[in-house]
């Protein structure tokens, strides 16, 4: 059995408190709320930075027989333009597509990719022409054992 959430939030900082809200309903008592809702905080955080759109979409699912939490946070950026456009935002789509988070982390921002590829058990993000998704996977148990 499974506990979800599919919201379209408005493109405003109080999405990533509505964003918190809504996970710790869909795992409310896990273990992995906590880590969960500081990378929900982070990626919508970064999703409402870079989009263009009046909102941002979050898909949140638990699975309360295995524990596992999945998240997914897309942003509606602007396509990057024939030129080039921004180049710090090309650099940023290209740390996404490759799942990079090492390069943001070295930069003034960007530190929330970082935390993220830290945290997670696995994450990625996926580029198309219209924006890009910003996901993690949380699982039980599979925190470093050297932390």
């Amino acid at each position: 059995m499974s506990s979800a959430a599919d919201m379209s939030l408005p493109s405003r900082a109080r999405a990533a408190s509505q964003a918190r809200m809504a996970l710790t309903a869909v795992a409310a008592g896990h273990e992995l709320v906590d880590d969960g809702r500081l990378l929900m905080t982070e990626a919508v955080a970064n999703a409402v930075e870079h989009t263009d759109g009046d909102d941002v979409r979050i898909l949140i699912r638990h699975d309360e027989r295995s524990g596992v939490l999945v998240c997914a946070v897309r942003d509606n950026g602007a396509p990057l333009s024939a030129d080039g456009g921004d180049n710090r935002d090309r650099a940023a789509v290209r740390d996404c597509e490759r799942n990079d988070a090492s390069t943001a982390a070295l930069s003034e921002s960007g530190r929330g990719l970082q935390l993220i590829e830290e945290l997670s058990a696995q994450w990625g993000c996926e580029v198309d022409a219209t924006g890009k998704w910003v996901w993690f996977a949380l699982v039980p148990g599979a925190a470093d054992p050297d932390a």
